[in-house]
């Protein structure tokens, strides 16, 4: 559900003088034209958005055990302990753990496994009136 929402909200279109304007017109593009796709601050880069890596478990392993490791590595681009998914978004960098999490500082997940903490995703928008 998550995923559905944050694929929603990144699809939304505005007008601004007259013209559509999306996301994809205005978000940062740190390595484009290589990679045009926005540099998003979410959980779900670890999963490069896609619900087939969201659903993905090996050896036991799930998203949850995915999320602790990319939250301690999210320059990793293979997690080795978990599914062998990248912690790196869709648009070829890190998604930054203490952006991720709104000010995550590292107190939250210190034991040694993520289903013993609960984990919270933030969706920010920003509204910039005409």
């Amino acid at each position: 559900e998550a995923l559905e929402l944050q694929n929603k909200l990144t699809a939304i279109t505005v007008k601004v003088n007259g013209q559509d304007v999306t996301l994809e017109d205005v978000c940062y593009k740190p390595l484009a034209p290589d990679n045009t796709n926005c540099a998003l601050m979410s959980p779900l880069q670890w999963f490069q958005n896609d619900k087939d890596n969201l659903d993905l478990v090996k050896h036991g392993r799930g998203f949850l055990d995915h999320m602790y490791y990319c939250s301690r590595n999210n320059l990793s681009p293979v997690d080795t302990d978990n599914n062998g998914l990248p912690c790196l978004g869709v648009y070829g960098g890190p998604a930054i753990t203490n952006l991720v999490y709104g000010g995550y500082t590292g107190r939250v997940l210190q034991a040694p496994c993520a289903r013993q903490h609960q984990l919270r995703a933030h969706v920010t928008a920003t509204v910039v009136p005409k």
